[in-house]
C-alpha cells in the first residue's frame, strides 16, 4: 500500500478489506477513495451512508441534512459534492 502514499490508517483498513474478501469499504479519504477504483474495490463515503439512511427510512430528512450540514462545517468534501446530496434529499422529499 506504500505506493499509493495513503495514510497508515487508510492502508490497514485496505489491507483488512483485502484479507476478509469485504464487500464495502468505508472512506472519506481522496486518495483512498482514488484507490479504490484503481483496485476496483467497492466503496462508500459518509455522505452516500447518510443518503442511504434516508433513502430507506432510518433516519428523516430534517437529521440527514443536520448530519450533512456538520459534514459541511467540518470541511471534508467540496461544496459541490454537498449541494448534490442536499439536492438529492431536497428532491426525493419526506419518502
Amino acid at each position: 500500500m506504500n505506493n499509493f502514499n495513503i495514510h497508515e490508517g487508510e492502508a490497514e483498513a485496505l489491507i483488512i478489506y483485502l484479507e476478509k474478501k469485504a464487500d464495502l469499504l468505508s472512506t472519506d479519504d481522496n486518495k483512498t477513495i482514488r484507490v479504490c477504483k484503481i483496485l476496483k474495490i467497492r466503496y462508500f463515503t459518509t455522505l452516500s451512508f447518510i443518503f442511504l439512511l434516508y433513502n430507506k427510512k432510518r433516519i428523516s430528512k430534517e437529521k440527514s441534512l443536520l448530519k450533512i450540514n456538520t459534514l459541511e462545517k467540518i470541511g471534508w468534501y467540496k461544496k459541490e459534492v454537498i449541494n448534490y446530496f442536499i439536492e438529492k434529499i431536497e428532491i426525493e422529499g419526506d419518502i
